[in-house]
């Protein structure tokens, strides 16, 4: 990023930068993301490419995103610079690095509330199971910290 640029955009990446499976890609789509196991699990549609193209160079665009890093770097945009990921939990610099300051911050937070992300991973878990509730949870962690819990049915 140049100093020239001083306009800032946020945004956010799935069904806003890419077409996701929920929003099957139309014609003229390009592969833009992949998922763990290399299938395509997100498309960047031609009025996309156009938005993203429109601020090149011009812009300094920061993605926000539930993603992890990991699932940042398996974006395919022409987009490069911040990404706050990990629903807020981790900020990526440029490089890839965590911005040390927020991440310091961060450090300080996961360890004083990792017990409960457990303890309640551990309370949804034997709920589900009690009440036959078709679900999976699990504790999403990013950079080395404990981050949230997910909780998804599996229907």
């Amino acid at each position: 990023m140049t100093a020239e640029k001083n306009i800032w955009a946020f945004s956010d990446v799935d069904d806003m930068l890419i077409a996701t499976v929920r929003k099957a890609p139309i014609d003229g789509s390009h592969p833009a993301a992949v998922d763990d196991k290399g299938v395509v699990c997100g498309w960047l549609t031609p009025k996309q490419s156009r938005f993203l193209e429109m601020f090149r160079g011009q812009v300094n665009m920061v993605l926000t995103t539930a993603r992890t890093s990991k699932g940042v770097s398996q974006l395919n945009l022409p987009v490069s610079g911040y990404a706050i990921v990990s629903f807020g939990g981790v900020i990526r610099r440029p490089d890839g690095s965590a911005e040390p300051h927020f991440r310091a911050l961060m450090v300080a937070q996961c360890v004083q509330v990792k017990p409960g992300l457990r303890e309640l991973l551990a309370l949804i878990e034997s709920t589900c199971k009690q009440r036959g509730i078709n679900a999976r949870a699990r504790v999403v962690s990013d950079d080395g910290l404990d981050l949230f819990l997910s909780a998804k049915h599996n229907e």
